[in-house]
């Protein structure tokens, strides 16, 4: 019943770098479908979806927890302090980039 956010590997990985939850359109196709006419999820899937979730009494609704989906070229984010720690622990992997 509790969930936060529905993410991938990907998504997962990207988020502890940059502190981003968003998702590529390719990514985000293979969660849920995608409308390409409006390079995002699918309503009307979503409002079936949502009916589903409604009857199960759930306290959330698909869009709560799908993340943010952008195509090439959108910027999604910057690498964090955390996310260069992570990376590089010597510390010479400064955040910020790309800029």
């Amino acid at each position: 019943r509790e969930i936060n956010h529905l993410t991938t590997l990907a998504g997962y990985v990207h988020w502890k770098l940059t502190g981003e939850q968003v998702l590529g359109i390719g990514e985000a196709s293979g969660m849920f479908p995608i409308d390409s006419t409006i390079n995002d999820y699918d309503a009307g899937r979503i409002s079936q979806f949502d009916e589903l979730l409604a009857a199960q009494n759930m306290p959330w609704r698909l869009r709560d927890i799908l993340l943010r989906v952008l195509v090439a070229g959108e910027a999604a984010g910057a690498l964090t302090a955390e996310g260069a720690r992570l990376l590089d622990t010597s510390g010479e992997l400064q955040a910020g980039i790309p800029p």
